[in-house]
């Protein structure tokens, strides 16, 4: 996909696409902190950050594997604001919402084959199985009208 940054296009400036953008990539880099957030809670906490977790029974190979992907968590959110803030990036953007989504479709796994998980998990997979797709739709939406206000610029 094409890269159409909002320092690329003095239409889209001219039209309002760099509103547009800039909420996207306030919204991206709001998610970045919001992940990282839960990264850092979790790295911190270990399992024991989970809810309906007992601290007497820790498993040290469950609590090696669950702060290693806490840590993988906080790489994650960096990700998205690093993408916000160098938006040259954005075609990156999919690769970590695929991330996101992937992460949610292993709770959907987990809930399949585990049993049912306690309800704020339930939430959290939704959102992430929602949410990529979601802020990739809008993304193709922005690029799209950014292009369709430089080829309408230009015909005039």
């Amino acid at each position: 996909m094409k890269d159409s940054s909002p320092t690329k296009s003095k239409a889209s400036k001219q039209n309002g696409g760099r509103s547009d953008w800039s909420v996207f990539r306030t919204v991206v880099i709001a998610v970045g902190i919001i992940v990282i957030g839960f990264g850092t809670y979790f790295l911190v906490t270990g399992t024991a950050g989970l809810p309906e977790s007992s601290p007497d029974a820790v498993n040290p190979t469950l609590e090696s594997q669950y702060r290693f992907f806490a840590a993988m968590m906080i790489g994650v959110g960096a990700a998205f604001v690093t993408i916000a803030v160098k938006f040259q990036w954005s075609n990156m953007l999919w690769l970590v919402c695929l991330m996101i989504f992937a992460g949610g479709i292993g709770r959907v796994l987990s809930w399949a084959f585990s049993g049912t998980p306690h309800f704020t998990l339930i939430i959290l997979m939704v959102i992430e199985l929602a949410f990529p797709a979601a802020l990739l739709v809008w993304h193709a939406y922005i690029v799209k009208t950014g292009e369709i206000r430089r080829q309408y610029t230009q015909e005039r």
